[in-house]
């Protein structure tokens, strides 16, 4: 009986053994195409990590690019608001100077139309001396006026100025949303 089970003992072994090593060598084929394929896989995702991250990194830029630009806008904004409220007090301020120029004048007028009916020489006098300040005030209000009228154009300039940079940033920044 040991014979016999030792026999097929050696005859399983002998059908065993090729078995194991085919098996062995499949696997090992297996595992080398797989190990090509993984390679090809990692290759592939390498790729695709490395273009995403150039996305990425574009992306960044544009929005760092985007939100800098913004604050240039906001800034510029407030100070195009400055160079506009700063000639609206320049007009205003001439404006009153306008009107007090209409006020002198009337009054001058008044003084004109009452000197040659006036007989008391004192009162005479007073309309005389009225008429002289009258006169320095209406000098006084124009050199005033001019020198506001000029402030007024320097205003103007610094507006015009302020405002041709904010078209200019919005101009910047609608070039860059269409990147």
């Amino acid at each position: 009986m040991r014979t016999r089970t030792r026999s097929i003992g050696i005859r399983t072994a002998a059908f065993v053994w090729p078995v194991i090593v085919l098996g062995i060598a499949s696997v090992s084929a297996q595992e080398t195409s797989q190990t090509g394929e993984t390679a090809k896989a990692i290759k592939e995702l390498t790729g695709e990590v490395r273009s995403l991250r150039a996305v990425i990194e574009r992306t960044s830029e544009s929005q760092l690019q985007g939100q800098i630009l913004g604050l240039y806008l906001n800034l510029q904004q407030n100070r195009v608001v400055q160079a506009n409220s700063r000639l609206d007090i320049v007009r205003r301020e001439l404006e009153g100077l306008g009107n007090r120029a209409r006020e002198i004048t009337q009054q001058a007028a008044g003084i004109e139309a009452a000197l040659p009916q006036e007989t008391d020489p004192v009162k005479r006098r007073q309309l005389e001396d009225e008429q002289k300040g009258n006169k320095m005030e209406s000098e006084r209000n124009a050199a005033q006026e001019q020198q506001v009228r000029n402030r007024e154009a320097e205003a103007y300039q610094a507006a015009q100025t302020e405002e041709a940079r904010w078209t200019e940033l919005i101009s910047r920044l609608e070039q860059l949303l269409k990147k």
